[in-house]
């Protein structure tokens, strides 16, 4: 008996110094409520209900920030129109230069029509000196130079003549 009057005395004194406490509260929460009908008409005419300072102060901030959010939406949506119409712009651009290429290509076909004859007699005619040359008694005298010249000449202008006709 004496263990548990220990235990619950010290539970008793918190009640006795937490009780006051809680009476004062409300009694001031009981003072600022009205207590009938013609009070409670009298603090909503004066705004005092509902209308504090601080729920005011809150309504300020939230529409300053529904506003800020509708600046940056509608910077957004603005945003994404200029790059659209960029876009747009972009790709017409592309198509345009992409026709010019087409007709350019075709002027340098027709252009480089007689060339590729060259080109071609040109890579036949250095083979066919190579060959000589490499045959010939002088080539013991003049070293491998000519034959690498005009295997290289041949190569170039076989390819040459190549990459003209797939234009």
């Amino acid at each position: 008996m004496k263990k548990l009057t220990y235990q619950l005395l010290p539970l008793f004194f918190i009640t006795l110094l937490v009780f006051p406490v809680n009476a004062e509260e409300g009694a001031e929460e009981a003072a600022n409520e009205p207590s009938n009908p013609s009070e409670l008409l009298e603090l909503v005419q004066k705004g005092q209900f509902a209308d504090t300072a601080e729920q005011r102060e809150r309504e300020r901030k939230f529409r300053n920030e529904k506003n800020k959010q509708a600046k940056l939406l509608a910077d957004a949506k603005a945003e994404r129109a200029r790059l659209e119409r960029e876009a747009a712009r972009l790709e017409q651009k592309f198509e345009a230069n992409e026709a010019l290429l087409v007709v350019a290509e075709a002027q340098l076909k027709e252009r480089l029509g007689s060339l590729n004859e060259i080109f071609g007699h040109l890579a036949g005619l250095a083979t066919e000196a190579r060959n000589i040359f490499e045959q010939s008694l002088s080539s013991a005298q003049f070293g491998k130079d000519r034959e690498e010249f005009l295997t290289k000449l041949a190569v170039k202008m076989g390819a040459r003549s190549r990459s003209s006709r797939c234009i």
